[in-house]
C-alpha cells in the first residue's frame, strides 16, 4: 500500500469539525497528546462525509440576524459592517465567484468583496470585538455545514 500521508499533530483541534473528523478516523475520543497518521484520500473522503455546502443566502441570514439588522443599501455603520463580514465569511467558507457573493450580498461590484475582505482581515489584527464576532459567526456556519457523524 503507497502511503502519501498526512501527519496530524493535535494538541488542541481548533475546530469541532476537526475534532470530529479526527475522532471518527480513530474510534475513539481524542486525546491531547495523540498523534494520527491518515491518507489525505481518507481526510478528503471523510471530509466529504461530513460536510454540505453552505448558500449565500444562509450567510447574509446568519450575519443580518446576528447583528439584527435587516438586508438594506444604508451606508450607516452597522449595515456596512454586517456587509462586509457577510463578504469575508462567503469569500473565505465558500468557493462562489466574487461576482456571485458581491450579486447575493448588497448587489455591489466584484471588487466591493475583495474591499471588504481586505477590510475585514486589516481589522482582525487589532479589533478584540471583531475577533470574537468573526469566531463566533465562523463557529455557527461550522454548525449549519457539518452533518453528525454516525
Amino acid at each position: 500500500m503507497k502511503l502519501t500521508t498526512s501527519i496530524l499533530l493535535t494538541y488542541k483541534c481548533e475546530s469541532s469539525f476537526e475534532k470530529t473528523v479526527l475522532e471518527k478516523i480513530m474510534k475513539r475520543p481524542l486525546l491531547e497528546k495523540d498523534i494520527i497518521i491518515i491518507t489525505q484520500e481518507e481526510l478528503t473522503e471523510l471530509k466529504l462525509q461530513t460536510s454540505k455546502p453552505i448558500s449565500l443566502k444562509k450567510i447574509k441570514a446568519l450575519v443580518y440576524n446576528y447583528y439584527n439588522i435587516i438586508e438594506s443599501k444604508s451606508r450607516q455603520h452597522e449595515f456596512v459592517k454586517a456587509r462586509q463580514i457577510a463578504h469575508y465569511l462567503s469569500k473565505k467558507h465558500t468557493s462562489y465567484s466574487l461576482s456571485e457573493i458581491s450579486a447575493e450580498i448588497g448587489n455591489n461590484s466584484h471588487a466591493t468583496v475583495l474591499y471588504s475582505d481586505k477590510m475585514i482581515k486589516e481589522k482582525l489584527t487589532y479589533d478584540k470585538k471583531l475577533n470574537v464576532e468573526i469566531r463566533f459567526l465562523t463557529q455557527e456556519l461550522e454548525l449549519l455545514t457539518t452533518k453528525k457523524i454516525k
